[in-house]
């Protein structure tokens, strides 16, 4: 029985933390191009108020990113972030880990787009799921998206 009980425990958390990766989709070689390369200011993007998580992981269920148009942007609760014209209001995919105590980064690879989320000490929580709005001129090819701990 201690057995069972020592193996539940060791187990549990990891279980949990891969039921809530699966929007994990760390960048690759590939995925950094050779051309564009850009960070988006921190200006540009925002991410979705905890009490509107469970919409926008409905949204992006099976898709990595949405445009939204005014009246998703207001319902969602991101109305602050000003995208002008001819941007486009993105909902994408991301991930934090620590119960949010770091940042996140975004940056353009070429036609692709890259969420990451990094904050200080080890990955004890497990990843967890959220979305941000990001202003941007292109339409993503893929989004990668990754969380960790460590030094910002």
């Amino acid at each position: 029985m201690k057995t069972i009980l020592l193996f539940a425990l060791v187990f549990f958390p990891i279980n949990v933390s891969i039921a809530n990766s699966d929007w994990s989709n760390p960048i690759t070689m590939k995925g950094r191009g050779s051309g564009i390369s850009q960070d988006i200011p921190p200006t540009e993007f925002i991410e979705v108020p905890a009490s509107k998580r469970d919409i926008a992981e409905r949204w992006l269920s099976s898709v990595q990113y949405k445009i939204l148009d005014k009246s998703k942007i207001n319902y969602i609760g991101i109305s602050s972030l000003q995208c002008d014209a001819p941007n486009n209001v993105y909902l994408v995919r991301a991930l934090f880990v620590n119960g949010e105590t770091g940042s996140f980064f975004v940056s353009r690879f070429d036609s692709n787009l890259l969420v990451s989320f990094e904050s200080l000490g080890a990955n004890a929580s497990g990843e967890k799921k959220t979305a941000i709005a990001v202003c941007l001129s292109f339409q993503p090819e893929e989004v990668f998206v990754q969380a960790g701990g460590g030094a910002l």
